[in-house]
């Protein structure tokens, strides 16, 4: 499993959550996999995450990418 060891002090941590497979995730939707994610917001009001996920990589991209 991935996380970031430090980040900078002006980001503020908007998310953290865990869902195993089959769970209700996002939108009333059902994970497909095993998943985490973690978010922040920049200093400069932009989001960014890291999601891990055991799903099918081409799926799992396409759901937590726009």
């Amino acid at each position: 499993m991935l996380a970031p060891k430090e980040v900078p002090e002006d980001w503020r941590p908007t998310k953290a959550r865990y869902a195993n497979k089959e769970d209700r995730w996002v939108g009333n939707t059902i994970s497909a996999g095993n998943r985490w994610e973690l978010g922040f917001l920049t200093s400069k009001n932009i989001y960014l995450a890291v999601d891990q996920s055991d799903e099918p990589g081409r799926a799992f991209v396409a759901s937590v990418t726009r």
